[in-house]
């Protein structure tokens, strides 16, 4: 999967991160929230990571029994992940309300 293009926080213009979390029992979410990288990656390109406490969810997507086997390439995962970034990368003063 390519990653995905993500403003940065809009509270402390700090980067943030999506990620892929749950299990087979309850379900599986993307979520967008504080910056995570590597330590010596961070220094080297001097990124200001975010450090709020805010997240942004996808839907639940449940695993159906017997139906496609989950991963971050599933339809649904990547169907999932492109609302969440569109939710994320909005902005009250760029004219999509």
């Amino acid at each position: 999967m390519k990653k995905p293009k993500l403003k940065r926080c809009p509270f402390c213009g700090g980067e943030v991160a999506i990620k892929l979390t749950g299990d087979m029992e309850y379900g599986y979410f993307w979520t967008i929230t504080r910056g995570v990288m590597d330590i010596a990656e961070h220094a080297k390109n001097h990124t200001k990571l975010c450090q709020c406490r805010i997240f942004m969810e996808s839907d639940l997507m449940e695993p159906e029994p017997g139906g496609e086997l989950f991963n971050v390439d599933s339809v649904e995962a990547q169907k999932q992940c492109r609302e969440l970034v569109k939710a994320w990368n909005r902005r009250a003063n760029d004219g999509n309300e």
